[in-house]
């Protein structure tokens, strides 16, 4: 996991969560990953942008420090298949 990501997950592990929710159940995992070397997949990336964005009020200075990650994230486009 690239420095980045480890540091959004780590106050994202900090944040309150609904129990039993998905996002805490997802954001436990990835915390217990944190050291690993294995990168995310480029899913798990976009996904941690949204929850840096949907936890944003809890952890201002990681948001502040990463919002243009997630304003990227928004002007995407999606390709869907036809």
């Amino acid at each position: 996991m690239e420095n980045e990501h480890a540091e959004i997950v780590a106050a994202l592990a900090a944040c309150s969560l609904l129990p039993g929710s998905f996002d805490k159940t997802l954001i436990k995992h990835w915390d217990r990953q944190r050291t690993e070397e294995k990168p995310l997949s480029e899913t798990g990336a976009r996904h941690i942008y949204r929850l840096l964005h949907k936890y944003r009020a809890q952890m201002p200075e990681v948001y502040a420090k990463y919002q243009n990650h997630s304003e990227m994230l928004k002007h995407q486009k999606q390709e869907v298949p036809a």
